[in-house]
């Protein structure tokens, strides 16, 4: 019997998903698993205190964010003790995990646009034309790859393994 890849939403992510989240980003960037530095039960209380206190997307983009930013000797307590630096100040995380994740260079470049618009200082009319236009696009390119036209319905496949029992 082969057992399926289940479907879990972000937003049941509990703190072992976002520890399995973690070491996914660190063996991207550094090409070596993630070894907790301490008792891994202390970094699962840290990760769930993190869940009750903040939106499960700025979580995650915050992850990334504290990943690329440092050496391969960064561990989770020190990114829950300086998460404050690595939350980023967009008002729609939701979104901006769904860009990054998703690894398609052209709504990156949107989304990158669509900051470089929000940063300015004196913005014209046209930029506001235009931030609205690509926030509009964005938002119906990752409800279309969902499959649905609802903003609250986001899922990601966890990684479990295929495995055959006899």
């Amino acid at each position: 019997m082969i057992m399926e890849k289940r479907e879990k939403a972000i937003e049941d992510f509990n703190s072992n998903d976002l520890h399995r989240m973690f070491s996914e980003e660190y063996y991207k960037k550094h090409g070596k698993e993630y070894v907790s530095s301490r008792f891994i039960g202390y970094e699962m209380k840290l990760m769930k205190s993190l869940l009750e206190t903040r939106n499960i997307f700025a979580i995650l983009c915050s992850i990334v964010s504290c990943i690329k930013r440092n050496s391969d000797t960064v561990n989770i307590p020190y990114f829950v003790a300086g998460i404050k630096f690595y939350i980023s100040s967009d008002d729609n995380p939701e979104l901006q995990w769904k860009i990054l994740s998703s690894n398609q260079q052209e709504y990156i470049n949107k989304w990158n646009q669509l900051r470089l618009i929000k940063a300015k200082w004196l913005p014209k009319a046209t930029d506001k034309q235009k931030m609205e236009a690509l926030e509009k696009e964005l938002m119906e390119w990752t409800n279309a790859k969902e499959g649905t036209p609802s903003k609250k319905k986001t899922t990601r496949v966890s990684k479990s393994k295929s495995s055959e029992v006899e």
